[in-house]
């Protein structure tokens, strides 16, 4: 199919629905629904620990910490945000959630759920140790913009999955201005080897999945969805 036109996106590691329109006018008319908020979103994800029986409402507004990697905290300066949550099994470990997300901040579901205490259980950038002793939970962090973005890349640097960041060794050069919420701070300058270039293996087919599905995507004339992916099952084990 030629000249289909992106109507939204989805963050690289998330499955599910992905609308495209054939025509610019449907392009137009769709992407206005979307921004006026008429569209219905639904996604479903696997988070860590037993999440709660009863349905939980977050609205902990979300601040970009920076747009280079994409990395996103709640903060009493970010912008308003709201997502709706409901548990629909738990198998000892893990639980399966159903998210609503009333607004469209970046990252949104995946901060909110930290922010709860039950982040997404492959969750390459929110549920990591960089987040302090408790992940992220209430927003307890006790870092800087800067301090988070450089203990972030150290910690993937250590892993050799700096792709996982988006981030390539060359583009951390252009760190070095601090690209947090503002563009203030002290910067962040990591050259890396100046003396050659690493070769880092392919990932493997798990670490290109994050257990985060869109689910449904609906509006007043149109309704797509997929089946639930296979680590929703009510007896997944391999966490």
């Amino acid at each position: 199919m030629k000249e289909l036109h992106t109507i939204h996106r989805l963050d690289r590691l998330t499955s599910g629905v992905l609308m495209f329109a054939k025509t610019p006018d449907v392009s137009k008319k769709m992407a206005e629904l979307v921004r006026e908020r008429k569209v219905e979103k639904e996604y479903v994800c696997r988070v860590c620990g037993e999440f709660p029986e009863e349905t939980v409402s977050c609205e902990e507004p979300i601040m970009v910490v920076s747009y280079k990697i994409g990395v996103c905290r709640v903060h009493p300066e970010g912008k308003p945000s709201k997502t709706v949550f409901q548990r629909l099994s738990y198998n000892g470990k893990s639980s399966v959630v159903k998210c609503f997300p009333y607004t469209g901040r970046t990252h949104q579901i995946r901060v909110h759920l930290q922010y709860l205490g039950h982040p997404i259980v492959n969750d390459p950038v929110y549920n990591t140790e960089a987040w302090g002793p408790n992940r992220g939970k209430k927003g307890e962090i006790n870092k800087t913009n800067e301090e988070l973005l450089r203990t972030l890349i150290e910690e993937h640097k250590s892993k050799q999955s700096l792709d996982i960041l988006d981030v390539a060794e060359d583009d951390l050069l252009v760190l070095k201005s601090g690209q947090s919420e503002g563009g203030k701070g002290q910067g962040l300058l990591d050259r890396l080897c100046g003396e050659c270039k690493i070769i880092r293996p392919d990932p493997s087919p798990k670490d290109l999945i994050m257990y985060l599905h869109a689910l449904r995507y609906k509006g007043d004339h149109f309704d797509y969805s997929t089946e639930l992916p296979e680590w929703a099952d009510d007896h997944w084990v391999d966490d």
